[in-house]
């Protein structure tokens, strides 16, 4: 009688589970709101509606089905974020601490590298040679060099913010050979204007010039920038801003970037820093508006005014992706400006030494205008003195599920067409 029953509840369990899968089922292809983003993972999600374009024979139909149940699951970041922190621990419980602080162990099934025992995060590293690669960097370069000898009276530069992943200071521990510091030459070997990058020769210079949950750089780091950009543009006579203050509010105000939010919050934040500067007077425009300021200095009070916990974006705002600056320096130079998130962090400091900064993201120009920005229209419309490319290694190649990010900073020209 016991098993009779015991067969009956297990059949009961096993038809409710299934009700209930088929009912979540029900309400995640034909009801539920589909998630398009997750600003957690910072990727596009794939969702019901992408299935038109599959077909069953190819196994793409199977293949999208799994990854749009995946994604549009009730709760799935919450179960990512649990999944996560038990990757994690199980990794920490086979894996051997390592006093090395190079050492590099992988957080959970992501492509995101713990850095010693520290709460520093790093990207993967560049670990092989891809001659694809190498074909775009040398085509960046060379369309660099053609605008330059096109247009002989505007200075031009190029300056990277180096990130951790590109350089070879954790080889030796991880027994690697990385090849970060190859494309990096092809870029100095071959470019035919001043070249400067921000140095990062040891773990020490990294920990000082980057964030440890994100992948910008720290109030260090965006200052040593600035300092490098100034003497690659004016030379070292030039003189530089000198920070009034450093903020650090006590430590209380904790911040958790990208890298924690790719790993699901595994590793606590890290207090938030920021330098204050004696910044000259300048105003903002976008699309013809003058705009609010939001820089270092007016960081605090800004806290409390924009809908955001991304305290990197408060400190170094990015007003859109064709901003204009200008200072109260009337007969100073004016510079063209290509950059990514990293120039937001610099831009206030070289209000110091332009009378107007045109600043220009391409991604984020073509997005608005739904076309590339065209270098020979608006020189042919504005005056420049210089011109300053300043943006991470991955717009000269990167290509992922917003696009092929190289060809979106391509140097765009209309001359002769």
């Amino acid at each position: 009688m016991d098993t009779k029953n015991n067969k009956s509840k297990d059949i009961l369990f096993i038809l409710l589970f299934g009700i209930l899968l088929f009912g979540i089922s029900i309400y995640l292809i034909f009801f539920k709101e589909p998630m398009l983003v997750s600003t957690q993972e910072k990727r596009n999600l794939i969702n019901f509606s992408e299935l038109k374009d599959t077909s069953f024979f190819d196994g793409s139909f199977q293949t999208t089905i799994d990854k749009a149940f995946a994604d549009q699951f009730i709760y799935r970041y919450e179960i990512v974020k649990i999944k996560n922190i038990l990757d994690v621990k199980a990794s920490e419980l086979f894996i051997p601490r390592s006093n090395d602080e190079y050492k590099l162990t992988k957080v959970g099934d992501t492509p995101i590298t713990r850095v010693g025992n520290s709460y520093y995060m790093i990207n993967s590293l560049f670990l092989d040679y891809d001659p694809e690669l190498e074909v775009r960097f040398l085509r960046r370069t060379q369309q660099i060099n053609e605008l330059a000898e096109d247009y002989p009276d505007i200075e031009m530069y190029l300056y990277k913010p180096t990130q951790g992943h590109e350089t070879s200071i954790f080889d030796e521990a991880n027994e690697v050979e990385t090849y970060g510091e190859y494309y990096r030459d092809l870029l100095k070997d071959n470019l035919k204007i001043p070249y400067a990058e921000l140095e990062i020769k040891d773990i020490d210079d990294y920990k000082n010039y980057y964030l440890q949950s994100d992948h910008h750089w720290s109030y260090q780091g965006s200052y040593q920038g600035y300092v490098d950009i100034v003497r690659l543009m004016f030379g070292e006579n030039e003189e530089v801003l000198t920070p009034t203050e450093l903020k650090t509010f006590n430590d209380e105000l904790i911040f958790s970037g990208t890298f924690s939010s790719r790993t699901g919050y595994v590793y606590p934040g890290e207090p938030f820093y920021v330098y204050t500067f004696d910044l000259p007077d300048y105003s903002v425009y976008l699309d013809g508006k003058k705009q609010k300021i939001y820089d270092m200095n007016t960081f605090e009070e800004n806290l409390e005014n924009l809908d955001t916990y991304y305290a990197y974006s408060i400190a170094n705002y990015t007003y859109g992706d064709d901003a204009i600056y200008q200072s109260e320096y009337e007969d100073k130079e004016t510079l063209l400006l290509i950059g990514d998130s990293y120039a937001a962090a610099v831009e206030p400091l070289l209000m110091e030494h332009f009378s107007t900064i045109y600043s220009i993201q391409p991604k984020g120009y073509f997005l608005k205008y739904w076309q590339k920005f065209d270098y020979d229209k608006f020189l042919a419309e504005h005056h420049v003195d210089k011109i300053l490319f300043m943006y991470t290694v991955e717009y000269y190649f990167y290509t992922d599920e917003y696009g092929d990010h190289a060809e979106l900073f391509d140097i765009h020209r209309s001359k002769g067409d």
